[in-house]
């Protein structure tokens, strides 16, 4: 069984805005990067945050200005079936969050967007809204040039637009992001963060 839609945040709802989020991290060295670029352009985002990579983190981002998300603790699929260990990442990356950078989140992504009606309870005990996306960068495979070329032409208003703070992508989307932010705004699109009234 998979989660209801209605329990789903799948895009965004305020008017010619789109929503940058971002999977896997932090990183040393490329969380931090990604924020200052962001912060540069006023650019308000989602990081949805990995416990495993979050827990061996040394030297911890500064994310004031963007929301945090729980992307869970092991960024594997297969806690996607199993209730009890689904619960157990939650609370932990939760737990994590919460000592490491003093924040509670709203929302949760399961890693690679693998999910079933498991979620439900859940987030549900924990006030988290699943979120998914509408548009994914392939940041983490495709070179700039193509990443830019596909998102130039595929964003449109409402967009939830997954990227990685993570090794595989941190060129590639370091690259992008002045560019891409700079077309969106030639176009008249806003960056916002995700609402829980999303559709």
């Amino acid at each position: 069984l998979y989660a209801p839609f209605s329990e789903i945040i799948w895009k965004g709802n305020e008017e010619n805005t789109i929503y940058l989020t971002f999977d896997d991290g932090p990183f040393e060295g490329i969380t931090d990067r990604i924020i200052s670029i962001l912060n540069k352009h006023k650019v308000p985002s989602t990081f949805f945050v990995s416990g495993e990579a979050l827990q061996n983190c040394q030297s911890l981002p500064n994310y004031t200005g963007h929301d945090i998300g729980n992307h869970l603790f092991h960024h594997t699929p297969q806690v996607g079936f199993n209730r009890q260990s689904i619960s157990e990442e939650i609370h932990r990356t939760n737990n994590l969050i919460a000592e490491k950078l003093n924040r509670t989140v709203q929302y949760c992504r399961p890693p690679y967007g693998v999910f079933s009606g498991n979620y439900l309870k859940p987030l549900r005990e924990n006030n988290q809204r699943l979120v998914l996306w509408t548009l994914m960068a392939n940041d983490f495979k495709w070179s700039a040039n193509r990443v830019l070329d596909y998102l130039m032409k595929q964003t449109q208003a409402g967009d939830i637009i997954v990227c990685h703070d993570s090794p595989k992508a941190a060129e590639c989307i370091i690259e992008v992001l002045p560019r891409f932010i700079e077309h969106c705004r030639g176009r008249g699109l806003r960056f916002g963060l995700i609402d829980v009234k999303g559709k």
